[in-house]
Parts: C-alpha cells; structure tokens; sequence
C-alpha cells in the first residue's frame, strides 16, 4: 500500500504501521464475497476517448455503482458491444434499462441482446449536443 495512505490510518486510528497490516491481512484472509445482483439492472454505457487514440468502453451498472465490463477498443464498434452485452447476458445480467449517448452502434447492439430494455439519453450528452447545435453565433437578436 500507498505509504500516503499508512500516513493517514496511523494518524486517524492512532495505531502503528504493523499493526495497520496485520488489520488488513486478517481482513483479506476472510474477505466478505462480492455478490452481483441478478435481477434487472439500469446499465449505463459510454465510450471515453483517451490522449493515446484509444476509446475505454464502459458498462456500468447503476444501482449497485459498479463496472459490469469494460473494454479498450479503436472506436465505438457494434460488433464489440454485441459481444461485450452477450457476455453480459450469459453470465444471467438481464437490463431493464440502458442509457448512453445515442450513438448508433450502442442503440443497434441494444436492441438486438436486450429488445425489451427501455433506451434513455444521457442529460449530459443531450445538453452537450444542444450546444454544440446552438453556438454563439446562431443566437438570435431579440428586438
């Protein structure tokens, strides 16, 4: 661990670094298991460019704040998505609802695993794309 980190629990739990340890050692020897739930999810999915050219793919699931998947991948490909949501629904993931970007190859492969699941817009990206739509100069003049 981060010594930045011992730092901090020594001076917050008034304990030494040893002892700090063994706390995490018996910890992790009987670690409680991570359950996943099984039901419907609300999964959200967005890609994220990075510096290096690369697009991380996330599914996140947003009831229990936890990454189902992730991929990296050149760009927002319906061929990966399908086979990253198959994967989803064969380990027994079934989605009630799927918000994104809108992007065609997330809606395309949406549909095809999961017809049922209800497709919502991010806020975020509508709110992005209406003002990259209305700029500065499409403003018009009130009279």
């Amino acid at each position: 661990m981060d010594r930045r980190v011992y730092r901090t629990l020594t001076s917050e739990m008034h304990k030494s670094n040893r002892s700090i340890s063994r706390l995490f050692k018996k910890y992790l020897k009987q670690a409680p298991p991570i359950t996943i739930k099984k039901g419907l999810i609300h999964l959200l999915i967005d890609g994220t460019y990075l510096p290096n050219g690369l697009c991380l793919i996330l599914y996140y699931d947003h009831d229990i704040r936890y990454v189902q998947l992730y991929r990296t991948s050149s760009q927002e490909k319906f061929r990966e998505i399908y086979r990253d949501l198959k994967t989803l629904k064969s380990l027994g993931i079934e989605v009630y609802s799927v918000t994104c970007d809108g992007h065609k190859s997330i809606l395309k492969a949406v549909a095809k695993v999961y017809p049922n699941a209800v497709i919502q817009r991010c806020v975020i990206h509508v709110k992005r794309q209406c003002r990259a739509y209305l700029s500065n100069k499409h403003k018009m003049t009130v009279e």
